[in-house]
């Protein structure tokens, strides 16, 4: 189940190839980016499946308490890997789940994709936080 957080771009006050917003894992290990975001949307998803992998990367701490993971739907070009490239991991946890990318460095989601036919990556918002400032 999904749930609309609205668009990046009314969230977060950034408009069609304005910016790039810079992401990275928990350790800073993986780094990248976002090339104008444009229009995004943002969810949070509470299906089994999202849950699922907060538990197997031992990270339900990223889950909100009803459970959902927050996350932003982005086209594929416009995310980019910069560093820690041979930490990237992915895993499918049923066989026709989603492909789910990850550091395996410190276990931080960096984004789900379904496959080439469904165009989009939906990356975490966690991915775009630093410190201990919080997206809201």
């Amino acid at each position: 189940m999904l749930k609309s957080a609205g668009s990046w771009r009314s969230r977060h006050g950034r408009a069609s190839g304005e910016k790039t917003i810079e992401f990275s894992c928990r350790c800073g290990a993986v780094r990248g980016r976002v090339a104008g975001p444009g229009n995004a949307n943002r969810v949070i998803c509470y299906c089994d499946d999202c849950q699922a992998f907060a538990h197997h990367l031992g990270r339900t701490d990223l889950l909100d308490p009803q459970g959902g993971s927050d996350i932003v739907q982005l086209a594929p070009a416009s995310f980019s890997l910069r560093q820690g490239h041979e930490h990237v991991a992915g895993v499918r946890l049923t066989p026709k789940g989603l492909y789910r990318w990850y550091a395996s460095c410190c276990h931080t989601p960096l984004g789900n994709t379904v496959g080439p036919a469904i165009p989009f990556v939906g990356v975490p918002t966690y991915a775009f936080q630093t410190g201990d400032a919080r997206l809201t």
